[in-house]
């Protein structure tokens, strides 16, 4: 993991303008989070080895025992610039 002043030196130096950038919020999250326990839960009986299922399963149970101040989702709107 990393913060957010690194990702944006990581886009400048890779040639991106960053448009936008913004953290999920903890609503959003949970709009997200529930809906996919639900089908993973749905999905677990038909594929138990499915590496997918147990990866989202993992970032689902992180997410779910510690609290939001401990990580956080960041997104970044770039754009490659002209060379």
């Amino acid at each position: 993991m990393t913060n957010v002043d690194t990702r944006f030196m990581q886009a400048k130096k890779q040639a991106f303008e960053v448009l936008d950038d913004f953290t999920i919020s903890d609503k959003a999250w949970q709009n997200y989070w529930q809906p996919l326990q639900a089908r993973v839960n749905a999905l677990k009986a038909s594929m138990p080895e499915s590496q997918a299922i147990k990866d989202i399963q993992r970032e689902l149970d992180i997410y779910q025992s510690h609290d939001g101040s401990q990580f956080g989702y960041h997104f970044f709107v770039l754009r490659r610039k002209e060379l």
